[in-house]
Formats: structure tokens, sequence, C-alpha cells
């Protein structure tokens, strides 16, 4: 995994790597987006000896582990068990064949390139851009993702393009709307009023996707790194959006 998705590639406020770690083999590994006590409870009941998540534990200091809080008890119960928590955040955002790559290839995109490229690897880096093989509405592609089983929450921005130019940042990806060229749609999460307001002034299309929907591949890439190296993953069926959705 780490030669994908090195760890030198991550962002600064990012905390991915070993979150909890015990010696020894790992005869059984679980992935999940984050971390959850049904997770762990999977964990143990399946006999894994190792969780790999997206979403890190410790995004600060713990200075302390009650094991009467939720939080605590997740700690307990894995040290309890020699469950070992591993997370690749923002290293599988970026890097090649990570989730952004993912959505790319769903949608099949041309001439692929990373939004935000990194310096000491161009082809790497947070987002992706693309072309679709004919122009189509916000709407038109929202109907692609939702018939392939990635549900949109909305739309907004600039509807009114038509446009062959897609821009994806899987997570919470409002802060590059900016940064956008004009007849962009833009696939992100966690969307505000405020930005498709800027979206519509910049006529740039959004497409408002779940946080959980669009980075829970995560978890089919996990596997299939470790299917293509013969290690045992399962993808944790316990693991719910913390939203539910409603279809007008």
């Amino acid at each position: 995994m780490l030669e994908l998705f090195p760890l030198e590639m991550q962002e600064s406020w990012d905390n991915s790597g070993w979150q909890i770690r015990f010696p020894g083999e790992f005869n059984r590994i679980l992935t999940a987006l984050s971390l959850s006590k049904e997770v762990v409870k999977e964990a143990i009941e399946t006999d894994s000896s190792l969780i790999v998540t997206h979403h890190p534990l410790f995004f600060h200091p713990c200075k302390s582990i009650d094991a009467t809080t939720s939080y605590g008890e997740m700690i307990t119960l894995m040290i309890q068990h020699s469950i070992s928590l591993f997370a690749l955040h923002t290293p599988a955002d970026k890097g090649i064949g990570g989730l952004a790559d993912w959505w790319a290839s769903l949608l099949h995109l041309d001439n692929v390139s990373p939004l935000l490229p990194e310096t000491s690897d161009p082809q790497c880096g947070l987002g992706r851009r693309g072309l679709l093989s004919q122009k189509v509405t916000a709407d038109e592609l929202a109907r692609i993702c939702n018939d392939a089983g990635y549900q949109v929450v909305n739309i907004g921005g600039d509807t009114t393009i038509h446009s062959d130019r897609v821009a994806i940042l899987p997570g919470s990806g409002a802060s590059v709307i900016e940064h956008l060229p004009p007849e962009t749609i833009f696939i992100t999460s966690d969307i505000s009023y405020h930005n498709a307001e800027l979206a519509k002034q910049r006529h740039i299309a959004l497409i408002n996707i779940p946080h959980f929907t669009m980075e829970r591949p995560f978890t089919n890439i996990i596997a299939k790194i470790g299917q293509d190296n013969k290690v045992a993953v399962n993808i944790s069926q316990r693991e719910k959006d913390f939203f539910t959705y409603t279809i007008s």
C-alpha cells in the first residue's frame, strides 16, 4: 500500500499512518472508511488483527482514554484484542490508482490529470480533471452517477452549462471552486449554499455527492490491493453512513 500511497504525500494537517500498532503478522485485515464501534466489533468477530481506514482516528493529540465514552471504548477494545489500526487518508486521495483515479475511471474520463499536482510528482495530487466523450449537463452527469449506484444529493451552481470538462475531488472539495475554469462540471461532497453561489458566479456546475458515498470506494481499492498481494482483506459490512437521504 505504501508503495502506491507513500505517507510522505500526505497533507500537513493529515495524520495518516499507524494509529495503533501491535507487533507480529496480520492474519486477516478489515477495511472501512472510518473507525466506529461497529467496525471494531466486526474486526473482533472476524478475527481481524488489522483495520485499514481512510480517515485517521487521531487528528489531535490524545490526552486521555476514558472507556466510558464511545471513543475510549473503541480504543480499549482494540487494545484488549491486539487489533492494529492504519489510516491512509490524503495519500490515497492523491496517489495513482487512489480515490480520485477511481472516480475518473468510473466516468471514463480522458486526458486525466491531477487538479492540484504534487510538486515532487506531478502525476499525483488532490483531485482529477478530465474530459468526457461528449458534452453533457450537470443533470445528465448526475444521472450517470446515480445509475452507477452513487446517489447525488443535489446539483447546483450554473446548471445551464453544457460541457465535457469534468473535475473531481472526493471528500470536501469546495475550497477549489475558485480555482476551476468556467464551463466545468465539478463533482465533490459537502457543498454549501454559498459554495453553490460562488460556482454560479464562475459558471461552474456542481454535483454534490454524500461524503460517505464518494469515499467509500476506498475500501474496494484496499481490498483489490490485498487480492493482488494474496492477503485476506474483508470490506466492512457493518459500516453505515451517518446520514440518510430522501429522494423527491
